[in-house]
């Protein structure tokens, strides 16, 4: 499942009955987002691909190796496949070396690789991580769909604990059509803690890793 940053805060916002986000404002929804989403993991775990050219990649570095430690966000890598004319080939003679966050495409090993590497012009490094941080509202987050719904009850959880520990915010929210009373935001409040605390114990990733 895919949404947009804009649609995803915009739907928090309205959870609260602040549509045009006069109590919490965007930026801050953006900020609670991103670090409700950091301390998620690893119960919200993040897939993603990083691609390069293999020019590049032997150009840097003649053993195959793709450094990966300034990519913080990354924990372990899943899959690698090489492309050629558009076609994806999953590849199987890599190691990822997780002390180090360096994968190694061609390591020293008892097994033939099946597919000579420089015969390809790129690679597709499937990761799995912490989500990345968000700067604009038309980036996307991909995650499926309990995922989704469990930031975001994260995220309006945390949004309301804000609206109920700041006298203007909570002043501002009063004057809002439709709102909810303070009792009926702490009774939201605490549900979503309880649900959270729930959700989470079934968002462990429990996809096969192959580090050293």
């Amino acid at each position: 499942m895919s949404i947009t940053v804009a649609n995803f805060l915009k739907e928090c916002a309205k959870s609260i009955h602040d549509p045009s986000m006069i109590v919490t404002a965007g930026q801050t929804w953006m900020d609670i987002l991103n670090f409700q989403s950091g301390e998620l993991y690893p119960e919200i775990g993040y897939r993603g691909t990083k691609t390069g050219t293999i020019a590049t990649l032997y150009a840097a570095s003649t053993e195959y190796l793709l450094d990966l430690s300034a990519e913080t966000y990354i924990d372990d890598v899943r899959e690698v496949y090489l492309v050629l004319d558009g076609e994806d080939y999953p590849y199987d003679n890599w190691i990822y070396l997780k002390d180090l966050k360096m994968l190694d495409l061609d390591p020293e090993s008892s097994k033939e690789p099946s597919m000579a590497i420089a015969n390809y012009t790129s690679y597709n490094v499937i990761y799995f991580g912490s989500m990345p941080v968000f700067t604009k509202t038309s980036e996307t987050i991909e995650l499926n769909q309990p995922k989704i719904i469990l930031l975001k009850k994260v995220c309006i959880r945390e949004a309301l604990g804000q609206v109920l520990n700041d006298h203007a915010k909570l002043d501002r929210y009063r004057t809002l059509p439709g709102r909810m009373n303070e009792y009926v935001l702490i009774a939201m409040r605490d549900r979503l803690a309880t649900e959270v605390e729930l959700n989470k114990r079934k968002m462990a990733d429990t996809h096969p890793v192959r580090s050293f």
